[in-house]
């Protein structure tokens, strides 16, 4: 394994299956369980966990959610979801945390872990030192104060992306755009954008042109962190 990065505010970034593992996403997941028991008073937290389109996420996914299962935590399943639906998720619903499988716009070979807080926020200075102390110590037994009688994935999966979408729109002059009868070409990458871009266009009254839109994580081309819409 190459020099391994730490927990920093905006999360862990790592090659897959180098410094990004399936131990390494369990770790961290025990590590903020941890901190949110034992330091936030959590007594028995749900977690919503959302992932970008790249090919590794449903693994990580998959290690995330079997270290939450050992534990006895509630979570969330809201598979592919971009980081601010996540953000948006966590406020509505006043879940206890998030969890986003995501390298952000670094190459295909990256992936990672960003962590949200209860006020759907980045893990503040504190919370960031008590993820990266609990991870080095890596403790298997946390004193969870009571397993709740059917932990584990709740399978009420509100639409997260209508959701976000639709409080998006209610502070729109929607009829002032489908006016327009605007025509968009959106390049989506592949990724997950996919979740939500034809909702969104498709309410604003804009004929959308589809490119890279199927989420199956092999990006046409290197992420980029700017969103490019061409009007025709």
């Amino acid at each position: 394994m190459s020099n391994q990065p730490k927990f920093a505010i905006s999360g862990y970034r790592g090659i897959w299956k180098d410094t990004l593992t399936d131990e390494i996403a369990k770790k961290y997941t025990r590590a903020l369980v941890r901190m949110l028991i034992e330091d936030e008073g959590k007594k028995n937290p749900i977690i919503l966990i959302g992932r970008d389109g790249r090919e590794s996420g449903p693994e990580i996914k998959k290690a995330v959610i079997e270290e939450l299962e050992n534990l006895g935590v509630n979570f969330i399943d809201g598979d592919l979801l971009p980081t601010p639906t996540v953000f948006f998720a966590v406020h509505k619903h006043k879940y206890d945390a998030g969890i986003i499988i995501t390298a952000s716009h670094n190459p295909i070979e990256y992936n990672g872990l960003k962590f949200v807080n209860d006020k759907a926020l980045y893990l503040d200075e504190n919370q960031l030192a008590k993820i990266n102390k609990y991870y080095e110590e890596n403790s298997h037994h946390l004193a969870l104060s009571g397993t709740p009688p059917q932990a584990g994935g709740d399978k009420n999966i509100p639409d997260f992306p209508k959701e976000h979408i639709d409080k998006i729109l209610a502070n729109v002059d929607m009829e002032i755009i489908r006016a327009q009868k605007f025509k968009i070409a959106v390049d989506m990458i592949n990724a997950s954008a996919c979740a939500l871009d034809s909702y969104f266009f498709k309410q604003l009254g804009v004929e959308l042109i589809p490119l890279n839109n199927i989420p199956n994580g092999k990006f046409a081309h290197k992420p980029n962190r700017f969103v490019r819409i061409l009007l025709i």
